[in-house]
């Protein structure tokens, strides 16, 4: 891919259902059927994964996260799946960036403050 798509990071960190959907995306890439042992493929695949997340809520752009991948050197990811795992970023990326700006750190306050109050709306009292 050429190099702008390589510098495409997320704008803000991910949501959990944004975790859940892009590491079950990311984990149908890897060779986990390939290799002589299941079990630490998938423990490998385990840390992989929760690294990638971490480095994206941390900001950083494909290119880094590819590079970090990569130098893991993992059985279970190899040059192709890397290539499938930046085309799976990228796109993923974009999406994020196309979703309507909202302030994360605010709506997520207000929505634990909705729960804190009983539900959505607000109808408690406001004390008057």
């Amino acid at each position: 891919m050429d190099q702008p798509n390589l510098d495409l990071c997320a704008p803000r960190p991910l949501t959990a259902d944004e975790t859940s959907t892009l590491t079950a995306q990311l984990k149908s890439h890897l060779r986990l059927h390939n290799t002589a042992c299941a079990i630490q493929a998938e423990a490998d695949a385990e840390d992989l994964l929760n690294y990638a997340c971490e480095m994206i809520d941390d900001g950083q752009p494909v290119g880094q996260l590819l590079e970090e991948l990569d130098f893991m050197e993992m059985d279970i990811c190899d040059d192709e799946v890397l290539d499938n795992i930046e085309l799976s970023l990228v796109d993923f990326f974009i999406e994020m960036n196309k979703a309507p700006k909202k302030n994360w750190r605010e709506t997520s306050y207000l929505h634990q403050k909705d729960e804190d109050r009983g539900g959505a709306g607000g109808g408690g009292s406001n004390g008057v």
